[in-house]
């Protein structure tokens, strides 16, 4: 009987201790960027401002961010970064009211170049914790801009089909922008079959780009032909491959024409 006490009140204290150590345990939740507002245009062309020869960017936006929780709500950091990481702008907002933080800001940027800003919204707690950010690109475009050009492919002439196996092939595409591979925005590729009717996959859209230099970049595609058991099985004979590069102002290039035969 005395044994049996004993046991019982050491399950008591243990359990006790247990509670306390519950106790000792407090999760901070983080405060997080839910909802972005942002009073801006989404593309800004920069045409006359490279027209300088030292040419400048001024630009003036809004923004109101909702927050998931106040309770230990510091600051919300804004910040733009250029294609490269670079930071262009950075400030700190406090609370405009209960959930939400707003403002208005703007910068200059002496490096004008086409391509992409992004725009960051970052609240930070008391203990100078982020929480989630939410953010925003805004594109840089040339209206006046020459067409890219693709100065050459990497392709073969043929391909062997297998009779059982997927055949496997890559597609390179090397292009030049006048002002940045950045200016960029798509390069892609139409395939006609050796019977004359287009590809059901057009257009086929490049991966890249592998960058080069400031100006040019490398693009690719692995191409995949079904076996000659497949249903259907793929067609054999010429196929015409026609590349473009498309810039962020939407001109095109001059399109680049490669022939692969296909044989078993």
């Amino acid at each position: 009987m005395k044994r049996l006490t004993f046991v019982i009140l050491l399950g008591i204290a243990v359990a006790s201790c247990q509670k306390a150590n519950d106790g000792l345990v407090n999760v901070t939740q983080p405060v997080n960027a839910v909802q972005l507002q942002f009073i801006g245009p989404d593309s800004v062309d920069i045409a006359d401002a490279l027209k300088s020869s030292h040419p400048t960017l001024t630009l003036s936006d809004s923004f109101v961010v909702t927050l998931s929780s106040m309770s230990s709500f510091s600051y919300l950091q804004v910040q733009v970064q250029d294609d490269s990481g670079n930071v262009l702008y950075q400030n700190s907002f406090p609370s405009a009211s209960a959930n939400t933080v707003g403002g208005s800001f703007s910068y200059t940027s002496t490096g004008v170049y086409v391509g992409a800003l992004n725009y960051t919204f970052t609240p930070f707690d008391n203990a100078g914790t982020a929480g989630n950010f939410i953010g925003r690109t805004v594109v840089l475009y040339n209206s006046a801009a020459n067409p890219p050009i693709i100065d050459s492919v990497s392709v073969p002439d043929s391909v062997r089909v297998d009779s059982t196996n997927a055949t496997l092939f890559d597609l390179y595409a090397y292009v030049y922008d006048k002002y940045g591979i950045s200016d960029v925005k798509t390069v892609y590729f139409n395939s006609t079959l050796p019977n004359g009717s287009q590809s059901s996959g057009n257009p086929f859209l490049m991966n890249g780009p592998a960058s080069i230099g400031q100006n040019s970049g490398t693009y690719s595609l692995r191409i995949q032909l079904p076996p000659l058991t497949a249903s259907p099985p793929p067609q054999l004979g010429t196929f015409t491959f026609t590349f473009y590069a498309v810039n962020r102002s939407g001109i095109s290039s001059s399109p680049l024409i490669h022939k692969i035969t296909v044989y078993k």
